[in-house]
């Protein structure tokens, strides 16, 4: 069942305060530091608030709850039951997660240009064993 529309008219008016307030602390500290750190000219409040608006969609996404969907990103970010990796991580046996990791090791190495032996003795030397030049 849908709500009203006069039922959502108190969080649009706390919605129009946060923005009214996020455009003047956003013109405030541009005005503040902009023009002394990079020599940019000051903005006024409607540029403000636009700026809100284009990092929004640039960064956040236009629906609302981008900050949400960004936060699910990664194993430690955010609510892990949004993450499918993660479900399937939680899912492999650690025989299967060795397997996993041993494959990306492995594109890892195709594309610096290291083949899996060299690879190994790398991570087994530790550059412990180096020799001493012998020029000084």
């Amino acid at each position: 069942m849908k709500k009203p529309f006069f039922s959502r008219l108190p969080y649009m008016g706390i919605f129009l305060v946060i923005i009214a307030l996020f455009g003047g602390a956003v013109m405030f500290l541009w005005n503040w530091l902009f023009p002394a750190i990079f020599g940019l000219p000051e903005i006024n409040y409607l540029q403000a608030v636009g700026f809100l608006a284009l990092a929004r969609i640039l960064l956040g996404g236009i629906g609302f709850g981008g900050s949400r969907r960004l936060a699910g990103i990664g194993f430690a970010g955010g609510r892990g039951h949004d993450n499918p990796f993660r479900e399937k991580w939680m899912q492999m046996s650690e025989e299967e997660r060795r397997e996993f990791i041993a494959k990306r090791h492995g594109f890892r190495d195709f594309w610096s240009g290291h083949n899996g032996q060299d690879h190994d003795r790398d991570h087994e030397d530790h550059g412990h064993n180096k020799k001493e030049d012998d020029t000084k």
